[in-house]
C-alpha cells in the first residue's frame, strides 16, 4: 500500500499529571473508513484532540501527507487538509443552514465558484438542508444539525474528514441514516476517521477499526474480523469483559 495518509506515532499525552495516552499507534490509508472505539475514559477524545492539534503530545509524532503536524496550530492542521465534525455538533444556532455552511469553506472564501458547487453538493447529500438552507440551525432537530455539522465539514474539501461521536444523543434510526451518509461520503472519496462509542454501528461501515482501553491500543484489524472477537461482543455490545482474559485471534490482530 501507499504511504499513510495519517500515522499516530508512539504518542504519550498528559493532562497535568494524568498519563491519559500511552505509547498510542494508528495509520490511516487514502479512502479508508477507519474507527476508534473505547469507552469513557478511554483516551478517544483526547486522540482525536491530538491529532487536531487542540493538545499536545509529550512525547511520540503525528504524520498527516507525509508531513509532521503534531507542533503546528489547529488552523495550521485545518489547512492543510483535516476538518473536523466535532462531538455535539457545535453549529452556531442563530445563523441559517446556509450561513453555517459557508463558515465551513472559510479557508477557501476566496474561491466563490467552488464553495458554490460544493455547497450545492452537500444539499443534495443532505436534502433535509436544502428544504431547510434559510432556517435557523439552533431550530433544526438534532439529526439535522448533524447532518449540517457533517455538511460544513466537507465545504473544506477535506483530505481527511475526523468524525467524534456521531451517534452521541440521536435515535437508533438517525444513526441509521447518519452512518449511511458517512458511507456515501467515503464513496465520493473522502478518507474519514470515526472516534465512537457504538462499536457495532462503526464497524459495519468501516475498513478497518482500533480499540483504546486506559489509554492504549488493545486490539486492531479489519472491522469485519473486529466484529467477531470477545472484546467486541462483550465489552462493547453489552456483556462484560475482563482485560486480564486470554481472547481468542486477538493476538494476530494486535
Amino acid at each position: 500500500m501507499d504511504q499513510p495518509i495519517l500515522k499516530v506515532e508512539n504518542v504519550h499525552t498528559y493532562y497535568g499529571p494524568l498519563h491519559v495516552l500511552k505509547g498510542v499507534n494508528y495509520d490511516l490509508y487514502k479512502g479508508e473508513i477507519v474507527c476508534l472505539l473505547g469507552g469513557n475514559a478511554s483516551g478517544k477524545s483526547t486522540t482525536m484532540k491530538t491529532v487536531l492539534g487542540l493538545v499536545k503530545p509529550t512525547s511520540g509524532q503525528v504524520v498527516f501527507a507525509g508531513e509532521r503536524i503534531d507542533r503546528l496550530d489547529t488552523s495550521e492542521i485545518i489547512a492543510r487538509g483535516i476538518a473536523v465534525v466535532p462531538e455535539a455538533r457545535r453549529i452556531f444556532p442563530r445563523m441559517s443552514v446556509l450561513e453555517n455552511l459557508e463558515l465551513g469553506a472559510f479557508v477557501r472564501r476566496s474561491d466563490r465558484v467552488g464553495m458554490r458547487s460544493d455547497r450545492d453538493r452537500v444539499l443534495s447529500l443532505f436534502p433535509r438542508l436544502a428544504e431547510r438552507r434559510t432556517q435557523l440551525a439552533g431550530t433544526l432537530s438534532g439529526g439535522e444539525q448533524q447532518m449540517l455539522a457533517m455538511g460544513r465539514a466537507l465545504m473544506s474539501r477535506p483530505k481527511l474528514l475526523c468524525m467524534d461521536e456521531p451517534s452521541m444523543g440521536l435515535a437508533p434510526q438517525l444513526v441509521e441514516q447518519v452512518f449511511d451518509v458517512i458511507q456515501e461520503i467515503n464513496r465520493q472519496g473522502t478518507t474519514i476517521f470515526v472516534v465512537e462509542q457504538n462499536a457495532n454501528m462503526a464497524l459495519s461501515i468501516a475498513h478497518r477499526g482500533f480499540v483504546l482501553q486506559t489509554g492504549q491500543v488493545v486490539l486492531s484489524g479489519p472491522a469485519s474480523e473486529l466484529l467477531g472477537t470477545e472484546l467486541i461482543r462483550k465489552a462493547y455490545l453489552g456483556e462484560t469483559w475482563s482485560p486480564n482474559k486470554q481472547l481468542d485471534n486477538v493476538t494476530k490482530l494486535i
